[in-house]
């Protein structure tokens, strides 16, 4: 079953953004599996960073935004409080997300709804065909549930526990 192509606003972003440079998980530390995700892309019209997030209804989901997440969540500071937006940069972090370092190098495509169906039924993010050099490389899952936010292959032994399934 396909959803209707509003839900997929954020996949289709990720999937027009070129070729995968990086995912790292960044945020204040200690950055743990609820931290933001970022994933940074080159293509011919330039680099782009979209930030991924647990989502903002029922603390499920995946919340796609384009832009890094220092700025998106603290840009404000810089005019309403300059030393506490210093002060945050200094202690931002960034760490390679290991579990999806397989996927650099690949464009994104195909993206599809996933529901996790253990312990309990919900829609929890996206799966993307990653391709490179017009290759499939694997599957990519990226999923947000409660203080989770996982992106890695589909067939990762640490996504079995939420029995995930394509919509």
């Amino acid at each position: 079953m396909r959803l209707d192509i509003k839900d997929f606003e954020g996949a289709l972003e990720l999937c027009a953004a070129g070729v995968l440079a990086d995912v790292r998980r960044v945020g204040l530390p200690p950055l743990g599996e609820d931290a933001e995700l970022e994933f940074a892309f080159e293509a011919a019209a330039g680099a782009g960073v979209f930030t991924l997030s647990v989502g903002a209804i029922a603390a499920s989901d995946i919340r796609v935004r384009k832009g890094e997440a220092l700025e998106i969540f603290y840009a404000h500071l810089r005019d309403e409080d300059p030393a506490h937006f210093a002060e945050t940069q200094v202690a931002w972090t960034a760490q390679p997300e290991l579990a999806a370092a397989w996927a650099i190098g690949s464009v994104l495509i195909d993206p599809h709804r996933l529901a996790m169906t253990h312990p309990y039924v919900e829609t929890v993010g996206f799966s993307f065909l990653c391709l490179r050099g017009g290759e499939p490389v694997g599957r990519l899952a990226l999923i947000g549930e409660s203080d989770i936010l996982l992106a890695a292959d589909m067939s990762d032994p640490t996504l079995a526990p939420y029995q995930l399934e394509t919509l």
